[in-house]
This record gives structure tokens, sequence and C-alpha cells, in this order.
């Protein structure tokens, strides 16, 4: 009736009912009973129930012939690509066919998926992933891409895995060999993008084009033997374009804000989660290496762990940074302790114990921050030093499955609060027959940097912590020795500090203190020279 209405008035009238007028009726069934209902009688209609009233017609709209704008353009881009591949056909005897659809396909979101960082995508989580690659899996189908062609998978994985094997065996050996019309063709494209976006350079595109491919991002050893030089000029243009990119990574410059405002708290932090990693299998590895043998060592040990984090938090977080490059020292070491443990032990450091060595970083700022002094941190700045430790924990080779900082500061502390329930709680109770030695030695080592700790003091507050139990008189445990006065009166002195945290001025006055005492430890290290002696071992130097 609508058409034969539409024609009828486009012979008498030379107007045809238009897609305005097809919205508009729409409106006339629908519009009122959805932003006036109350004047009609509409009332107690839930979200879902309107979600499917307007999905209704929607459905109604598509099959009345209203046009969806983006269906719209994919029949128009549809139509192009039958019209190209059949000029293709007759003049060249070639089609486009579902292998170059499907790379097309990967042209437009296969850097996106799998060298995301580089060109400034963050903070993504799997769900949203899902739902990109699901829209683009519906347009593929819309323009032809059978499913066996289509590179966009129920999964995720599955997904990324394509886009690199498409990388390694398409994209790369087509730059390194690519046809003689290639740099012809490739310069009028970026003639044509360069009347968007000025200062675009051909030579430039595709060294970066490099850079993601390689998951390489030193710009000064970027150069291929198959691509011109860059100049001055056309450097400095990839440099910026690089730093833009990192720039874009604002949580993690969050996340060190955020321990420059707590960094005595987070060094605490530290104190106790190394104390509480001393029950752990992994201990074996340290005493094999001879680098928690004797306070000396401990104290060596530590402090070099501690200046390692305190430069994560000092410098920019990218390769070439002195923050990446402590990383990569860890990460030998690590990986040297683990070999070791492998053929005298038979044991390595595997992916639970480098989990657990992340929560003993982060695990009680986390969720107990009042206990250390942590108060007045947005949402934001915890994301942002999830987020920052969650990079650290991928450099230091933590697979994402086993990586306990998560995209939610919800979800990363239920799983701190299940660690600490399953494996720390148990472990302190239940140590095994080396723990109380090692765990000495280490206390005796952080004494070469802080006079006045005591082991028996650590595993009281530990446990107070643990349990959320803030009652001194109160926190013996069966298994600890009792304290005497004196370190009972060091535990309270402890918690009333905690307490007084609570106040900025009193935050700020710990802060700039604990400046000081790093300065002393790298510069003049009095409380080892007291401890060790004036010797070269009281200096430690990463």
């Amino acid at each position: 009736m609508h058409n034969f209405a539409s024609k009828l008035s486009h012979r008498k009238l030379d107007y045809r009912i238009n897609q305005l007028e097809m919205a508009l009726t729409q409106f006339g069934f629908i519009g009122f009973a959805l932003v006036r209902g109350r004047f009609i009688g509409i009332h107690e209609v839930s979200e879902e129930e309107l979600k499917g009233f307007i999905h209704l017609w929607r459905a109604l709209g598509y099959v009345l012939g209203i046009e969806d704008r983006s269906w719209s353009s994919l029949e128009k881009v549809r139509k192009m690509h039958n019209f190209a591949s059949k000029l293709g056909h007759r003049k060249l005897d070639y089609r486009i066919n579902q292998l170059e659809m499907a790379l097309t396909q990967f042209g437009f979101i296969g850097f996106a998926l799998v060298r995301g960082r580089f060109i400034g995508i963050h903070e993504v989580s799997e769900e949203e992933l899902k739902g990109f690659i699901h829209l683009w899996r519906a347009l593929g189908y819309v323009l032809g891409i059978e499913d066996r062609f289509n590179i966009c998978r129920e999964s995720v994985k599955e997904t990324k895995e394509i886009c690199e094997v498409l990388i390694r065996r398409v994209f790369i050996p087509g730059l390194q060999q690519p046809g003689d019309d290639f740099y012809n063709v490739a310069k009028v494209v970026v003639e044509g993008f360069r009347a968007m976006i000025p200062g675009l350079h051909l030579d430039n595109i595709l060294h970066y084009i490099h850079m993601i491919m390689e998951s390489n991002e030193d710009v000064a050893n970027c150069a291929k033997d198959h691509l011109s030089p860059l100049d001055k000029i056309e450097q400095l243009k990839l440099k910026i374009l690089v730093n833009i990119i990192w720039a874009m990574q604002y949580r993690i410059f969050k996340g060190q804000n955020c321990f420059h405002q707590n960094r005595f708290s987070f060094c605490l932090t530290s104190l106790l989660g190394l104390t509480a990693l001393g029950t752990r299998p992994a201990l074996k590895i340290l005493i094999l290496t001879k680098q928690q043998c004797t306070p000396i060592k401990a104290y060596r040990r530590y402090l070099a762990t501690i200046l390692y984090m305190l430069e994560l938090y000092e410098y920019d977080f990218k390769p070439g940074s002195k923050s990446w490059s402590s990383l990569e020292k860890v990460r030998k070491m690590h990986n040297f302790a683990s070999n070791l443990g492998h053929r005298k032990l038979d044991y390595r450091i595997n992916q639970l114990e480098m989990a657990l060595t992340q929560f003993g970083f982060i695990g009680f700022a986390l969720v107990r921050g009042r206990f250390i002094g942590i108060h007045e941190v947005s949402e934001e700045e915890l994301k942002g030093f999830i987020h920052l430790w969650r990079a650290v924990g991928y450099v230091l080779g933590i697979e994402d499955r086993f990586n306990i900082c998560r995209e939610s500061v919800k979800e990363t502390k239920e799983i701190c609060e299940e660690l600490m329930r399953r494996v720390f709680i148990p472990g302190l109770q239940q140590p095994g027959d080396d723990f109380y030695n090692v765990a000495k030695v280490v206390v005796e080592g952080f004494r070469g940097m802080i006079p006045g700790l005591h082991l028996d003091n650590m595993l009281h507050y530990t446990h107070m912590i643990m349990e959320s139990n803030e009652d001194v008189a109160n926190c013996a445990k069966d298994h600890l020795s009792p304290l005497d006065t004196i370190e009972q009166l060091k535990l309270k002195i402890l918690v009333n500090v905690m307490w007084a945290m609570q106040y900025r001025i009193f935050r700020f006055i710990m802060n700039n203190f604990l400046l000081l005492i790093i300065w002393l430890w790298i510069n003049f290290p009095i409380v080892a020279y007291w401890k060790f002696g004036i010797t070269h071992h009281s200096h430690v130097r990463i």
C-alpha cells in the first residue's frame, strides 16, 4: 500500500513518500509512548520491556523499507566491490577473491587487535574486543566473505592468532619484496591522505608499519635494507608519533603518581609482602643462588630490589627507558635463578610463584590500604596503579591468565583476598622448616636499611593486616612467639603511625622522610656502615 501510494503521488504530485516521512510515521506509532508515557497511562514498564518494544519497531521499520544508514552504506560498498571484481575479470582475468577480501578485513582491524599499544589502544576489555570482532564478522558476512575465510572468529584468541599468521606469512614478505607498481601506487595513496593529514610521508609510513609488525619501538634501529633511509625531519616525525602513542598510556602515569603520593606506604607494602613470600617453595632457589644466606647479602638483594622498584615509578615506562632496562635486568636474574633451580632442585620459578611475588609488591596496598597508611586514593588512581603492575607482569613474563592485575579494581581485589585466604595465611600458620631461619636473615638484611625491625614484630603485624585486626593486645597467635613489652610498644607505635597517615600533612612528612632515607641508602648508608662496617658491600648500585 505504501509503494502504491508513493507511486501514485509521484505520478500525480511529483512527490514520493520518502525516508523522512516514513521515519515520522514510525514516530507517530511509538514516539509519545516512549517520551510521554505518563500522559497516556504507561507506567511500571522496565528497561528490558522498552528495549524489546523498540527492537520490534526497528524490525518493522526495516521490513517496511526504512533504511538503516550503516546497512545502506554496506550495500553500496558491496556493489562497488562487485563492479570492480567484474571489471577486473573482464580486463585482467582476475576477480577480487575471498582471500583478498579477508586481507582487506585485516587491513581495517588487524593492527588494532594484535598491535594495539603501537596505535594507542589501551584499557579495552575482553568483552569489548569480542563485540568489536563480532561487528566485523557480521560486516564480512554482509560483504560476501564466506565463514571459512572470515578472519573474525568467536574467540578473541583465535582471531588474534589468525592476524599474527597473516602478518608473518603475507604482509611482512609482501613489504619486503613488493611488486613493481607498489611504490607508485602507495605514493598516490599517501598523497591522497595528505589532503586530510598534512605531513605524511611514504617512507615514514612504511617504517612505522614495519615497526608495528615486528613489535619494534626503536626509531633509530628500525631501518630496513629494502626501505629508503629516513632524513632527520622524518625521524623526528616518527619519534613524535611513537611518543604520542606511549603518552596515551595515561593510566600508567596515574599509577606512578599514586605511588608518589603514598611512597612510604607502598615501600612498607613491599617489606611486608616480601616477608610473607618467605613461606613459598621459591625460597629454596634464593638459598641456592646464595643471595639470601647472610644478612649482608639479604641487605644488598632487597635494597637492589627496592631501587629497581623505585626506578619503575620514576621514569617513563617504555622500551629504552631506565624503568624498562631495570625490568629487563630483573627478568634475566629471574631466568638465571629459575634455570639454576631447575638443574639443581628440579624446580622452576613458575607462573604461580611470579603471580604471588606480584601480590607481595601490591597486594596489601590494594586490600588492606588503611593498615599501611593509604588513604584518599581515587578509583582512577587505583586503576592506574593496577594497570602499571599489569604491564610490569607482562614484561616479566607473567601470562595474562596468571596476572593478578585485571581491568577491574574489584576483580583484582577479589583475587588478592583469595590469595591471602588460600595461600599466605595457611603458609604463615604452617611455614616450612627453613622459613624462620631465612625470614630472620631477611629482616636482618632490612635492618641494614631500617633499624629497629624485629622478626616476631613483622610476623605479628603481617597477621594483623591479613585478618584486619588492629588490636595489638590480642594479636598473639599460638604458632608465633609472644612479644615482649618493648616489641609490643613498637607494634603499637607502628599501628598509631598508620592511623595518623589518614592526615595529609602526616603523609607528606613520611613521604618526604622516606626520600631522605632513600638518598642515604644510595649515597651514605649510615645504618649499613654501623651494622656491616664501612666497606664497599654497604653501597648498592643497580
